[in-house]
């Protein structure tokens, strides 16, 4: 390919590396583009900057080239400081811009906490492009400040979540806590709690609106409301054991044996399974109702009496009551049902040393 004459004047070599700063600005300044879009953070700052940097870039690219030819012309010239000045200032914007998208990537890709839902509202989405010498288009929305409903929140949205969110709509924001304390934006989504409990307004009896809505408070740890939704839920549909046992099972196993325990006694009195005696007697050990952690493990015996967990639990429950002759027992029995289990194998041994040593006395 050959070079105009006027090129071949002031040398290729030149122009090769004129061409390559240029580049390696554009591509510093895609990737700080990509990753603001990427870690989010809540902020009218970028969003008066994101418009001058396609203009503080073309003009840095301007001055680039014309200090490329200034450098071979004699002479001095008033435009010489203008062009210092110009490049000063597209400079500094470009590096602002830049060194944001450095603190928002170690921000967000450090940051390995869980994040935290909070409610919000879609006011407007718009939308921009930015010229990063090529036209780079992206979308925001207009959201109702989840810690100030008064005001409001500006945030990119990304390609996802430009298909599937619209104005007005009610979402959920994932705001994570970020690695230099700088809360930033996951993911937003449709507020599915917010339209589950207008189905139920309309539809009372719809069973997978209100499962889902014991769902999205289980997964959101909202013990409570779990715990008390799944007892309106039962209201409606008494036999739901089966929702019952799971939903029990879940808040126990997350430690609160408060709201699960009543769950677990409907699913045994409505649909008694060796199951769920063991995960009620456990949860009630656990709870500190060891008295009748006792009644309801020894009432799942009979249902699966080769099995060796319930007389496992039972060891430790009557252990816990004082009743050493019957815990060590039970952990013979399991041993019986479940040979070479060294944690009950030196449960056994303990226990006979302790009943020996009493004995003595």
């Amino acid at each position: 390919m050959t070079l105009p004459s006027w090129l071949r004047v002031f040398g290729a070599p030149s122009w090769r590396l004129l061409t390559f700063k240029h580049a390696l600005v554009t591509g510093l300044c895609v990737w700080a583009m990509y990753i603001q879009l990427r870690y989010r953070v809540p902020s009218r700052f970028l969003f008066w900057l994101l418009p001058w940097i396609g203009l503080a870039l073309s003009c840095l690219s301007i001055v680039f080239l014309i200090n490329h030819f200034r450098a071979r012309i004699p002479g001095e010239s008033p435009l010489r400081e203008a062009l210092g000045q110009v490049e000063w200032g597209a400079s500094l914007l470009i590096r602002i811009f830049i060194f944001y998208g450095l603190v928002l990537y170690a921000n967000g890709g450090l940051d390995f906490a869980d994040p935290t839902e909070k409610p919000s509202k879609i006011l407007s989405i718009s939308g921009g492009t930015v010229d990063l010498g090529a036209p780079v288009g992206y979308s925001w929305a207009n959201l109702r400040s989840w810690d100030d409903p008064k005001d409001i929140q500006h945030l990119f949205l990304q390609p996802e979540e430009q298909d599937r969110l619209w104005g007005g709509e009610s979402v959920t924001v994932h705001v994570r806590p970020g690695f230099f304390g700088i809360p930033w934006v996951a993911k937003i989504e449709r507020d599915e709690e917010h339209y589950v409990r207008q189905i139920l307004q309309v539809t009372p009896s719809a069973s997978l609106a209100w499962r889902k809505l014991i769902g999205i408070y289980l997964k959101q740890k909202r013990w409570k409301e779990a715990a008390a939704t799944a007892h309106d839920y039962l209201k409606v549909f008494p036999r739901s054991y089966d929702s019952a046992y799971e939903i029990g099972s879940t808040l126990c196993k997350n430690g609160r044996y408060h709201d699960g325990v009543p769950l677990l006694e409907i699913a045994v009195r409505g649909k008694p399974s060796y199951d769920a005696y063991q995960e009620l007697g456990w949860a009630l050990s656990y709870q500190g109702n060891k008295k009748r952690a006792a009644e309801v493990l020894e009432g799942s015996i009979p249902l699966n009496p080769g099995y060796w967990e319930a007389y496992y639990h039972l060891g430790y429950v009557y252990g816990g009551l004082g009743r050493l002759e019957d815990s060590l027992a039970m952990f013979e029995k399991t041993l019986e049902r479940r040979p070479d289990f060294p944690e009950v194998e030196t449960r056994i041994a303990n226990l006979r040393r302790v009943l020996a040593s009493t004995r003595k006395k």
